[in-house]
């Protein structure tokens, strides 16, 4: 969804199993949404080396260095700074026979996970404001609200640290998880989050009534989401077969 201080949105999903990324581009206009849109192709890839063979971690994070690569490479010649993206992505894994998310940040998008209706926010963000917080110099209520919330710390493609956080977290059946960029976050806060997550069962539901949170705020930034349900009865899931592998709900760029 494009914000109203956007003419074109910057912001790009996937939902691709066994890939859900979001990712906010930098840079202004058509820079920031060539970032974004980079990285996430450089992530798809994925999905066709998935059709060989089980996915690693060292898959993951060799095809993310070569999306930090591939968004580098947009500066122009003499360029002391090009675009960059942030990216919130989890990849499903089977690891010694039990299926994890590989949860993956760089940048302020995030990964939230409801599991027995309790919202968790997986990532942490590369912030200003977070360093703050971190600090004790920030209430964490504030933090939405301070003037330079949009400073981030890290991005692909970005001068200094690029490098994501990462997190194995169980797969577990009936866990609900949301990706999403800034441009919900700053406008919805976690409680309404949490309320509009559970309300809904359906994971295209839950994201076209998170969506339309931010549009009923007028959100000024590119707002983006994806909503993944993991739907087997078995909290072991024991190796995902075609019938029980994650629906996914995703959020196209769209003008509110």
């Amino acid at each position: 969804m494009t914000g109203r201080r956007r003419s074109v949105n910057e912001d790009g999903v996937l939902a691709a199993w066994p890939v859900f990324a979001v990712a906010d581009g930098m840079g202004g206009h058509a820079d920031g949404a060539a970032a974004s849109s980079s990285a996430l192709a450089e992530l798809a890839a994925l999905t066709a080396q998935a059709e060989h063979h089980s996915l690693t971690p060292d898959d993951v994070l060799s095809r993310l260095g070569l999306a930090d690569d591939r968004v580098r490479a947009l500066a122009g010649d003499g360029d002391e700074e090009g675009p960059g993206t942030t990216l919130a992505a989890v990849v499903a894994l089977q690891l010694r026979g039990r299926d994890y998310w590989m949860v993956l940040n760089v940048g302020d998008s995030r990964v939230y996970r409801l599991a027995g209706g309790l919202l968790e926010q997986v990532s942490v963000d590369h912030s200003l404001v977070q360093e703050l917080v971190d600090a004790g110099d920030l209430v964490p209520g504030d933090a939405r609200r301070h003037a330079q919330r949009h400073v981030v710390t890290r991005a692909l493609g970005a001068p200094g640290a690029s490098g994501p956080d990462c997190w194995l977290v169980p797969m577990t059946g009936g866990d609900r998880l949301l990706l999403c960029s800034d441009g919900v976050t700053s406008v919805v806060d976690d409680v309404e989050v949490a309320r509009l997550l559970r309300e809904h069962a359906q994971p295209d539901a839950a994201l076209a009534a998170l969506l339309g949170a931010v549009t009923q705020r007028s959100g000024p930034d590119d707002a983006s989401a994806v909503v993944v349900d993991v739907s087997a009865d078995d909290n072991d899931l024991d190796g995902l077969d075609a019938s029980t592998r994650p629906r996914a709900a995703a959020a196209p760029a769209v003008r509110s």
